[in-house]
This record gives C-alpha cells, sequence and structure tokens, in this order.
C-alpha cells in the first residue's frame, strides 16, 4: 500500500508536513505484525490501514492538541505499546475493533 492511497483513505493526515511520511510508515509496519490475515482475509489491508490511524491519532493528538506543528517518528514507536491497549480512543480504533468482530462472528477479538 502506497502513502499516497493511505492518505487519500485518511485525509486527516493528508499533511505530510504534520504527519512524516517515516511516521505512517512506521505505523504501517507496526500494523502488519498486529493483523491477523486469516481473521480479516480479504479485508486484512483495510484492517492494516484503520489499525495504523489508530496508531497515529492515538501517538498524535496529545502533541497536536499542544499546537505542536509536527511530529516526529522516532518516539512514535513507545507509545504504540499504549494505543494498542484502547482501540476505543479513537475513531479509527472502533472502526478497527468493528472489523475484528464481524470477521469472527463474536464479540472476541480475533
Amino acid at each position: 500500500m502506497s502513502l499516497a492511497s493511505f492518505r487519500i483513505r485518511f485525509p486527516d493526515f493528508a499533511d505530510a508536513v504534520q504527519f512524516p511520511d517515516a511516521l505512517i510508515l512506521e505505523a504501517l509496519d507496526e500494523a502488519s505484525f498486529f493483523v491477523d490475515t486469516l481473521c480479516f482475509g480479504t479485508q486484512t489491508e483495510r484492517a492494516r490501514q484503520y489499525f495504523a490511524a489508530h496508531l497515529i491519532a492515538f501517538v498524535t493528538s496529545g502533541a497536536r492538541a499542544k499546537g505542536v506543528s509536527s511530529v516526529g517518528a522516532g518516539p512514535s514507536s513507545l507509545s504504540f505499546e499504549t494505543a494498542r491497549l484502547n482501540f476505543a480512543a479513537t475513531a479509527y480504533g472502533q472502526r478497527y475493533q468493528l472489523m475484528a468482530r464481524s470477521c469472527t462472528g463474536a464479540q472476541v477479538l480475533c
């Protein structure tokens, strides 16, 4: 998946200055480790994108609220662990949870 298509799907992250390519690529890479292809099947790439969008939104929302104009990719990986524990914190995480529940046919995440 290209950065351009990610930015098109998630226009909140279209600003390359505020959301550097390195940050998005790191989030997509991180999401790849946790999105189960057996669970999501043909929706794996979409689930990966929503997972990554959740990570980015979770990690950067506090900084943006404080007026920071850009967020680097380096320290964000430390906050990804916290983000994975709270999918309810962002709309993207909630969408990922909904997709996971749909692919399992239950109310339990895969």
